[in-house]
């Protein structure tokens, strides 16, 4: 994680048992032991009982199912109404969406894009307030609370947004994100933003977090329409 800032979190005392991690191999053999035993006890014995007809009454049972209830979520109908669903009918709206009153909206979130290149650079942190875990941990059950503000010369409060990013450590690396949390932006003012987060923290352990600034407007269809970020930590 890019700028990580270290929080130890401690377990209380109870009880709580510490599990070993699965190994690799261990979660492969369990997979294997479970795929032998379907092939021995359901698959190949329902194959092989035949009626007096020669019939393989359960094996075609079984066949019928996986028919009736997998294969629509695999026809091209499915894979076409995913696209319109997700991207084609979104991608038509936002279309007519910036052609309207001649291409109004076009404009303005053009406009906007230039803005936000021009400052960002100027774009800084004026003051920080984050847990310290060197004088004492956090502990399981507490928050993780942060106040955050930055300097936005030539910029709107709702230009800019702060999202929180915890990432659990193992063996002194990511092992995976827990959790990716906005902040509120809760004061503003002429040329800065004002921004708190309050998260109760439910898993022990050591993570690393870090602060991720990105650009916001209603008119952005994803973010990465406009790739600009900047990290804190």
């Amino acid at each position: 994680m890019v700028g990580g800032l270290k929080v130890t979190v401690r377990m209380p005392a109870g009880p709580f048992r510490k599990v070993a991690p699965i190994k690799n191999q261990q979660y492969q053999d369990e997979r294997c032991r479970t795929i032998y035993s379907l092939l021995e006890n359901d698959i190949t014995s329902a194959y092989f009982n035949r009626s007096e007809n020669g019939i393989p009454n359960k094996w075609i049972q079984f066949i019928k199912n996986n028919i009736a209830e997998i294969a629509p979520h695999f026809t091209m109908k499915r894979m076409l109404d995913d696209y319109y669903e997700r991207f084609y009918n979104k991608l038509t709206e936002r279309a007519k969406h910036l052609r309207a009153n001649r291409y109004e909206a076009a404009f303005e979130i053009d406009t906007w894009k230039t803005k936000i290149r021009q400052h960002w650079d100027q774009l800084d942190v004026k003051s920080i307030k984050v847990p310290d875990p060197t004088i004492r941990p956090l502990n399981f059950g507490e928050n993780f609370i942060a106040e955050i503000t930055l300097d936005t010369p030539g910029l709107q409060a709702g230009d800019v947004s702060i999202e929180l990013l915890f990432g659990r450590k193992l063996f002194d690396k990511i092992a995976e994100i827990v959790f990716v949390e906005p902040m509120d932006l809760i004061e503003s003012g002429d040329g800065w933003a004002t921004y708190k987060i309050n998260v109760p923290i439910y898993r022990a352990g050591v993570y690393d977090y870090t602060f991720r600034i990105y650009p916001t407007n209603r008119l952005l269809p994803h973010r990465q329409d406009l790739p600009l970020v900047k990290w804190i930590g």
